[in-house]
């Protein structure tokens, strides 16, 4: 009993540690399995299921957590939510065939990566990320021909505007859209990259249209990102303990919203934002921000052991 729960364990371990930072799962073989993550900025969350079927496609769900944009009543719970639930909001065709894609790899530091093999001559390679300050959610997707021929590539975007009805919402009606930066026909030569992005944005009617940059964004979220690995770091002779507590000083620092009322740290969740918790924050993330702010401030990068008594 106890040998088949041993190998029960090593037969489902999936994640590794990557030498930059990462958690990696490569896909060894094609058996069915999803997870999700959940990454904020000042006005967005987003929840991302992501996996492979059955037939190991890959699986890519987003939920979108807009805490700025209130509804009624003006709860607790009234930040607009909404799911992307369709399988292909882009649709990509190279040479006539519609992309299916399987997934070789998916990774993890503050965005989600995923590499994938396709039907076609095509590798396909996703990262998505919240943006740090703005209530949008991009997506890069590179598509990098592995063939020996010109690959021809039509790009459609398959999502209409989403707009909320005004009397159930605070600040009227409020729109919610998804936009590809490339639309059209490409051709991709052997062994050269096409990007483009998605980006899924939400803001009240009255609010001007904005132009994201992907490439800016993402060089903020990455800057981010390596600004909490860098700084109140834990040392202990198990790498796993120190790489979890890198993901959680993540998810403690980027959960906080700029309201109207000031910064709120919330504990997320698809139901907690913009409101003051006085049991989560003050048991659990509360007591790490004065460390967090000492090591900021000193411009230096401190350890947890200097914070503890020398024995």
């Amino acid at each position: 009993m106890l040998l088949s729960t041993i190998l029960f364990a090593q037969n489902t371990k999936r994640w590794d540690l990557s030498n930059d930072g990462d958690i990696c799962w490569n896909v060894k073989n094609k058996s069915a399995h999803t997870d999700h993550i959940e990454m904020s900025g000042l006005q967005i969350s987003v929840v991302i299921h992501y996996g492979i079927s059955d037939q190991g496609e890959l699986q890519l769900k987003k939920k979108l957590i807009f805490p700025m944009l209130r509804t009624i009543p003006n709860d607790t719970h009234a930040s607009l939510v909404l799911d992307f639930y369709q399988e292909h909001p882009q649709q990509i065709i190279a040479d006539n065939t519609e992309l299916q894609e399987y997934p070789m790899s998916f990774s993890l530091k503050g965005k989600l990566k995923v590499n994938s093999a396709t039907n076609t001559s095509l590798e396909v390679t996703r990262t998505l990320f919240p943006s740090v300050d703005k209530p949008v959610l991009i997506e890069i997707i590179t598509l990098k021909n592995k063939g020996k021929i010109p690959c021809s590539v039509k790009i459609k975007n398959n999502t209409k505007s989403v707009e909320t009805d005004p009397t159930k919402c605070v600040y009227g009606k409020y729109i919610i859209s998804m936009e590809i930066n490339k639309i059209g026909e490409y051709s991709i030569a052997p062994n050269e990259e096409f990007t483009f992005a998605a980006v899924y944005a939400g803001r009240k009617q009255w609010e001007q249209v904005y132009s994201y940059s992907s490439e800016f964004e993402l060089n903020k979220r990455d800057n981010f990102v390596n600004g909490i690995f860098n700084n109140l770091v834990l040392e202990t002779p198990n790498d796993t303990i120190n790489r979890a507590f890198n993901f959680a000083k993540i998810r403690a620092t980027e959960s906080i919203y700029d309201t109207k009322s000031g910064l709120m740290h919330g504990p997320g969740g698809e139901s907690y934002y913009a409101a003051i918790w006085a049991n989560d924050q003050a048991e659990y993330a509360s007591p790490f921000f004065p460390f967090w702010a000492i090591s900021m401030e000193m411009n230096q990068q401190l350890t947890v052991s200097d914070f503890l008594p020398s024995i």
